[in-house]
């Protein structure tokens, strides 16, 4: 493959021409929805849009698309921040696939879980820990003798203020007078020995835990990052559900890093939200998934048309390879939302131990190379959003082919078009679709208030 620009794309667009050859020279003059070439068109656009970085050019980023609608859903204007949070954290743990298409495999926090049982942390010997305890001992009693001389000191300074004042005399600063009567000196000797107490504490970890103290933290920062509270079912199956009913959840938190979706939310409600659009059609540039390694082993599971259910229904013979089919892609507000793991989450511990595997525990998921990788435990994780509000699609293709889409959707209750979908099977009530036969185009309209996901950037670990 080449590697300079012109000759990427150059080479890219000859590989297209001869997919789309092959498919109809296999199914004859039948028109057929062409997955690939679509949802590729697509994925071009948005890596456009978004400036994301390409991984078929290094980089350990990689993009992931929806075939149906995904809502947004952590932060409703309707219930405020009562649930907000446990939604993120919810939503950010899962552990994406190794796939075109957004799918998951378990939760960020198993493999994590897999990860820190994996590590390989020295002990403290029966006589460092004595000696630690010891060194405890004179710390806690060299801090309370600091704190003694502090008071001491600021309770002879007031007693000289006192007297100063008392005969007419206009008492010294508080430093002058620690610098004149050698207080000073003696604070700074109580500071010194525990400065230096602690110092020898310090030295003893690094010692006893042979230079990685940082990895005797993990399981602690870990424990300590959870999230506790009571909380409903989401949606809740009765919204007068007693307080009694719920149930404690315990997750690690994740952090929405610059503009959060509540932000983007209020932003997009009040008017004041970057409307944009994206246009894609036959001869757009193609991203090509076939030359990333997060396109794994499957392939789209859905047309780009899809009749009679959400995501999972049939796809018709609809020809999106034709050279009239265009499609534009319009919103009211667009964003990118960042989210990382809080602290509990050590990457350059993942690193370290990737790079020095005997010092993982034998046998375990770590020493097995279980954990990363497209079955790993830890194959990748939600690093960006990409999302939209209010978005509206506008289609238009050959006469043939629309009328093809027109009667497909006549006999079916629900249609999905890419990422977007009308109708019950796509819980969207408020989406709407309009006809314009004499420009053979049709038109998906949004006018909900939640935010859709249209694709995400995982980052493969570690």
């Amino acid at each position: 493959m080449p590697t300079d620009t012109a000759s990427y794309a150059t080479e890219l667009h000859r590989l297209r021409e001869l997919a789309i050859a092959k498919t109809r020279r296999s199914i004859g003059d039948a028109a057929v929805d062409n997955n690939e070439q679509m949802w590729s068109l697509y994925a071009e656009a948005l890596i456009a849009l978004f400036n994301f970085s390409d991984p078929t050019k290094g980089s350990s980023n990689a993009l992931c698309l929806f075939n149906r609608p995904f809502v947004a859903d952590w932060w409703d204007p309707l219930d405020g921040d009562r649930f907000g949070e446990y939604r993120l954290f919810t939503f950010a743990n899962q552990l994406p696939k190794y796939q075109t298409v957004f799918d998951t495999q378990g939760a960020i926090t198993q493999g994590y879980e897999q990860f820190l049982s994996s590590v390989a942390i020295p002990t403290m010997s029966a006589g460092e820990i004595k000696e630690y305890n010891d060194l405890l001992g004179e710390q806690t009693k060299a801090r309370g003798d600091n704190t003694q001389a502090e008071s001491d000191a600021s309770a002879a300074y007031d007693q000289y203020v006192k007297e100063q004042l008392a005969n007419g005399h206009i008492p010294d600063s508080y430093d002058t007078w620690l610098s004149d009567t050698g207080w000073d000196q003696t604070l700074v000797s109580y500071q010194n020995v525990l400065d230096n107490i602690t110092a020898s504490m310090d030295q003893l970890l690094v010692r006893a835990y042979q230079g990685k103290l940082w990895a005797r933290d993990l399981q602690k920062n870990y424990d300590g990052a959870q999230y506790r509270d009571r909380v409903h079912a989401w949606p809740p199956a009765n919204p007068n559900q007693p307080p009694e009913q719920d149930k404690l959840e315990t997750i690690p938190r994740f952090l929405e890093v610059g503009q959060s979706l509540k932000d983007f939310v209020r932003e997009s409600l009040a008017g004041t939200g970057t409307a944009g659009s994206l246009h894609f059609a036959h001869d757009t540039g193609t991203y090509d998934f076939s030359h990333s390694d997060w396109s794994g082993d499957t392939s789209f599971f859905s047309g780009w048309f899809s009749f009679g259910g959400g995501g999972g229904g049939s796809s018709d013979q609809v020809d999106t390879s034709d050279r009239k089919f265009e499609a534009t892609l319009s919103w009211k507000n667009a964003s990118t939302i960042f989210i990382e793991p809080d602290l509990w989450f050590n990457q350059d511990a993942m690193r370290y131990f990737d790079q020095n595997p005997n010092e993982y525990q034998p046998g375990s998921p770590g020493a097995n190379g279980a954990l990363y990788g497209p079955r790993g435990g830890l194959g990748a994780i939600i690093k960006q959003l990409f999302v939209v509000f209010q978005p509206s699609i506008t289609v238009s293709m050959d006469a043939t082919q629309y009328s093809r889409v027109q009667s497909s959707w006549s006999a079916h209750a629900s249609f999905g078009f890419g990422p977007f979908g009308v109708g019950a099977d796509y819980n969207e009530n408020q989406c709407h679709i309009s006809w314009d036969n004499q420009n053979s185009a049709f038109t998906i309209t949004d006018t909900t208030n939640n935010p859709k996901i249209l694709a995400i950037v995982c980052d493969t670990l570690p």
